[in-house]
């Protein structure tokens, strides 16, 4: 069985201590470092953004995260056969080549990151397009990890300068024991013993810098912002600031944002997954990734269904 035999008295640990403590204050200054945030952010938006649509039926060689991934970074990649392995495959893809009568290039040179590449068209392989622009997202999840950065930083140091520091005034001769004051303080000593605490008091000065917390505006803001991300992506998210309870109306107002949003994703992968099963006789789909119980996910048909008990009721 393990046992603890370091000794925690030692002048080792202490050096240890001191590093972590260094590492600690180093961490919590850099809550407020927007570079760190801004990545923070961006990794959490991005997986959100991968995750939100479910392939169905893929071949087993094929990574379903990559597919979402490539047409995040690049707006269109290409799903096709490799003709030595007989596998399937799905890479990043450059269009280039004559246009056909939609504008689109007819030659394509599909290739990944392990330098592997193959020349295709439209005859063996099947582009999926992000959206019908063939334009990424990516820029717009770099402006929303923006903004929420840029946010957060306001909300971090509008908390710091919530505290109250304190002036210390000393002379040559009392420093050090202000010090010794200050540090026994910092280390949660219930009792200080000092020679004249009448002194001590007037030395000790708090400094009120008056900043208003704005805290809960700020977090106000964040969620409003990451929201409004949350239903450019086709997911339903609302958020409000009335105190009181709110209408189904006003819960459910952005519904049509969210659906069209939805289906601008959806009607580009759709089309792909017809021409990949129409070409390889497969049965690859694609949907959005929510089983909650809600308005667009339901349909039409639910809510018809819903019309059709109420007038049974009235009835």
């Amino acid at each position: 069985m393990f046992q603890f035999n370091q000794n925690y008295n030692s002048q080792l640990f202490q050096l240890n201590e001191k590093k972590w403590l260094k590492t600690f204050n180093q961490s919590k200054i850099e809550l407020t470092d927007f570079k760190g945030l801004f990545n923070n952010w961006l990794i959490r938006l991005m997986n959100i953004y991968v995750n939100r649509i479910k392939w169905k039926n893929l071949p087993l060689e094929i990574e379903p995260w990559f597919i979402e991934k490539a047409i995040l970074m690049n707006g269109v990649c290409c799903f096709f056969q490799d003709d030595i392995t007989n596998d399937y495959a799905v890479t990043f893809c450059n269009l280039h080549g004559e246009l056909n009568i939609y504008g689109i290039p007819q030659d394509w040179t599909a290739y990944s990151a392990n330098g592997f590449q193959r020349n295709l068209n439209k005859n063996n392989a099947v582009l999926i397009y992000n959206n019908n622009d063939f334009i990424p997202d990516y820029n717009t999840l770099f402006i929303y990890a923006e903004r929420l950065a840029y946010i957060s930083v306001i909300l971090m140091k509008n908390i710091s300068l919530q505290k109250n520091s304190i002036a210390i005034a000393t002379t040559k001769d009392t420093l050090l024991s202000a010090k010794n004051i200050v540090n026994k303080i910092d280390e949660g000593v219930d009792y200080i013993f000092v020679k004249d605490i009448y002194n001590i008091s007037d030395s000790l000065k708090p400094i009120n810098l008056q900043v208003e917390f704005k805290a809960d505006k700020l977090r106000n803001e964040i969620e409003k912002e990451f929201n409004d991300f949350l239903n450019w992506c086709g997911i339903e998210s609302f958020t409000s600031d009335k105190k009181e309870r709110l209408v189904a109306g006003e819960a459910s107002g952005n519904n049509g944002y969210v659906e069209i949003q939805r289906n601008i994703s959806l009607n580009a992968r759709e089309y792909a997954c017809n021409k990949i099963n129409a070409m390889f006789d497969l049965e690859v789909n694609a949907v959005f990734n929510s089983e909650i119980a809600t308005l667009v996910n339901m349909g039409k048909d639910y809510v018809t269904e819903i019309i059709q008990k109420g007038e049974q009721i009235n009835e």
